[in-house]
């Protein structure tokens, strides 16, 4: 019987605790940055940008890794998040850590390929009753569109599609690095199975609301991510939409430890950051809030290479990106606008979403 894998969100965690400071040396508030970069959903791109983020990011893809294993650039992101994957996900860092990462990616983006705008997002509850008809899988300027017929694929995917991508900017990229937490040296293409049945359950505007529509962080953050799945069709009211957009669009997204193989996972992750601060927004005194346990809930994705540190998640939270940036304080990407709470170093993000202004 075919194993399936379960995907978990994805999110690495901090090894270290940062001290707060005195109250006699405590900064004060950061009131945060002044010209923000603003976050477009897709379809509000011009064709121009459109194909100037798509050549960017092909453009990661020829330049050399710089990490240990990697072949390109564009690798040096997906085997941090492989690595990593026990450790940020089904915990308080998923959210943070994902903010962290799809920065880290905006910016290398700008800096190294000459992309000139701010990541996108793509607001799947706009296409969830038709997913696979949505403009970021069609046409010129999009991300291509299903994978070749694949035999093996089970329901609720069909073997009419699950192969590697047949069109689009990506249908002939090479992906270096092994699936799961195969590490080593490979040759494969990057695979997609868009599946209705997954959009109808998570990705719907009710859905959305229904997040949105929590007070605290844990249960935000919990029903965003998803619930510890065990099987992806009996436990499919525990799947969150993160975990739902993953399966919406199959393939090589269906991986926990790889799901960053399809450039997809960036505008997945950017849309769900997109999530996190309408809920922030909603209410002043949820900017600063984090939480949930450091520890997985589940050791489902594997285990740790040391004991998780106990507790809960904090702003002073230390996550790490392996060498691909710098290690940052979860206080540090809380906000978008880079403001920080008295006695926290400030903010190191600068941008907003189309959908807050």
């Amino acid at each position: 019987m075919k194993f399936v894998r379960v995907f978990a969100s994805l999110c690495v965690v901090a090894i270290a605790t940062l001290t707060s400071a005195s109250p006699a040396t405590a900064p004060p508030p950061h009131n945060g940055c002044k010209n923000p970069t603003i976050r477009r959903e897709w379809r509000t791109l011009s064709n121009s940008q459109k194909n100037n983020y798509l050549n960017a990011v092909k453009c990661l893809m020829r330049n050399d890794g710089r990490l240990n294993g990697t072949v390109t650039r564009y690798e040096d992101f997906l085997t941090t998040h492989q690595r990593l994957t026990s450790q940020i996900h089904f915990n308080g860092v998923f959210l943070p850590w994902h903010r962290l990462f799809v920065h880290t990616m905006e910016k290398i983006l700008i800096e190294e390929c000459g992309y000139r705008g701010a990541m996108p997002y793509w607001d799947m509850k706009r296409d969830a009753a038709d997913f696979a008809a949505s403009p970021v899988l069609n046409g010129p300027f999009s991300f291509g569109g299903n994978g070749a017929p694949n035999p093996d694929e089970v329901a609720p995917y069909y073997p009419s599609a699950g192969g590697p991508i047949m069109r689009g900017p990506f249908a002939n990229e090479i992906i270096h690095i092994g699936v799961g937490t195969d590490t080593g040296p490979a040759r494969r293409r990057i695979k997609r199975n868009i599946a209705q049945f997954f959009a109808d359950m998570w990705l719907r505007p009710e859905r959305e609301a229904q997040v949105l529509a929590e007070t605290d962080f844990d249960s935000f953050s919990l029903i965003l991510e998803g619930r510890v799945q065990l099987d992806f069709v009996l436990n499919s009211d525990q799947w969150g939409m993160h975990a739902g957009g993953h399966r919406a669009i199959g393939g090589d997204m269906v991986d926990a430890w790889t799901s960053p193989s399809d450039p997809l996972f960036y505008m997945h992750h950017s849309n769900l950051d997109r999530i996190w601060a309408t809920w922030q927004k909603a209410n002043p005194e949820r900017q600063f809030l984090v939480g949930g346990p450091i520890k997985p809930r589940s050791p489902l994705l594997g285990p740790w290479p040391y004991p998780p540190p106990p507790g809960n998640v904090t702003l002073g939270y230390v996550m790490t990106l392996n060498g691909l940036g710098p290690d940052t304080a979860v206080g540090r990407v809380v906000d978008t606008m880079g403001k920080a709470p008295a006695g926290s170093p400030s903010g190191i993000l600068c941008y907003q979403y189309d959908s807050l202004l």
